[in-house]
């Protein structure tokens, strides 16, 4: 049934975490501030979703340590995809570094876990009014990884793959470029680091706290089938 006329439609949030007590619960608190709430579980449903030409949600809150995700490289992938659609970072594991990056990167909130409940929608509604939220611990924070390094997007999002224990051709891969291509960037990657090789471009993405844990293994295993059963010269683009 339509909406009768006049009625004001509630806003929509799409809300993306992988445990399920806290999507619950974060749905619950949501819902209780008169919004309309869609649950997922996995970055890739969130690119589905956002894929979708009826998509209608205003604003989707995302945990950045689903099994799925690949630290920056997916952050970018989603808010690139949802683009009008303000995307707003959940998380309680990364660094007031890496939540700079990701707010120079069109990342429009940043709400660690540690955030009183109560304060949730009060935080979202900043947001959906054109704002950015984050704690002032993290608006304070220097840029350290791009003030040091100048590393280019594409760059940043080679190393932290190169961070995570990635091959070349996985990497070609995942980001949807030829290994050639890759090779060029870790060069570059190298040559801005003063790195003579590739564990210690991993050590230095690390200890800036530039990649998110616990996603490498899953994102080598899918990479791998993946290649596995597609052929070698039609790269898949598309991160999942």
């Amino acid at each position: 049934m339509a909406p009768s006329k006049g009625v004001i439609r509630k806003k929509s949030i799409l809300v993306a975490d992988d445990h399920l007590l806290l999507l619950d619960t974060l749905k619950f608190a949501i819902e209780a501030g008169d919004y309309e709430v869609t649950t997922c579980q996995r970055g890739a449903d969130v690119l589905t979703a956002v894929s979708q030409e009826s998509c209608g949600f205003d604003l989707i809150l995302l945990d950045v340590h689903m099994p799925d995700m690949t630290g920056m490289c997916s952050i970018i992938e989603i808010v690139e995809k949802a683009a009008p659609i303000p995307v707003v970072l959940l998380t309680g594991g990364v660094s007031d570094q890496f939540a700079h990056q990701a707010l120079n990167r069109g990342v429009r909130g940043y709400i660690p876990k540690s955030t009183n409940l109560g304060n949730l929608c009060d935080i979202l509604k900043v947001v959906l009014s054109g704002g950015v939220y984050a704690p002032a611990n993290v608006l304070a924070a220097k840029p350290l990884g791009e003030s040091l390094w100048g590393l280019s997007p594409r760059e940043q999002s080679i190393g932290e793959l190169l961070a995570l224990g990635l091959t070349n051709k996985v990497i070609a891969f995942e980001l949807g470029l030829s290994e050639p291509t890759v090779k060029m960037h870790i060069r570059s990657i190298f040559r801005k680091l003063g790195a003579a090789n590739r564990t210690q471009v991993a050590a230095a993405f690390q200890e800036n706290d530039l990649v998110v844990s616990g996603a490498s293994r899953e994102t080598i295993d899918r990479s791998a089938r993946s290649i596995t059963s597609s052929s070698p010269t039609e790269p898949k683009g598309r991160i999942q």
